[in-house]
């Protein structure tokens, strides 16, 4: 039921009366609540020709379709999360200074000087040929620091 006032000295009467402890009034044996409507401006004149089960499919989709975006973002973070973490583990980060200096002790003591060539180069054939078998290898700092120390060398 809507009220409208005259004045806003009435309005506000109202309102004292309805906050007060023990409101008396009534109206077909329910208590009145009083409030302030909504402007005319806050309502969407548009829609207040859809039903509330129309408003509720609508509501539906719109929900449907965020949680289907979420699921398809997702999915694409957890893909490219296993991308990225398979490239971490193919080629881990090298500590080379230690992988040389335990190359320079094997050189000393068997005389080899390509030891460490040929062990980057089986580990270069041993992985790459390994791909057709399976698609995961891994690559240990021997190849890597090898390349490293060939290149500061030229």
């Amino acid at each position: 039921m809507f009220a409208t006032f005259e004045t806003e000295e009435g309005l506000n009467r109202a309102i004292t009366y309805n906050d007060a402890a023990n409101p008396q009034m009534k109206f077909l044996g329910e208590d009145l609540i009083i409030q302030q409507a909504s402007e005319p401006t806050d309502i969407i004149w548009e829609n207040r020709h859809f039903e509330p089960r129309t408003r509720t499919c609508k509501r539906v989709v719109v929900w449907t379709v965020i949680f289907g975006m979420l699921a398809v973002s997702a999915a694409l973070i957890f893909k490219f999360t296993l991308i990225s973490n398979s490239a971490k583990f193919r080629y881990p980060a090298a500590q080379c200074s230690t992988t040389a200096d335990e190359y320079a002790k094997r050189i000393t003591r068997t005389g080899n000087k390509k030891i460490w060539e040929y062990d980057a180069v089986m580990e270069h054939k041993v992985n790459y040929d390994g791909l057709v078998l399976k698609p995961v290898t891994h690559f240990t700092d021997v190849l890597q620091c090898f390349c490293n120390e060939r290149a500061q060398a030229k």
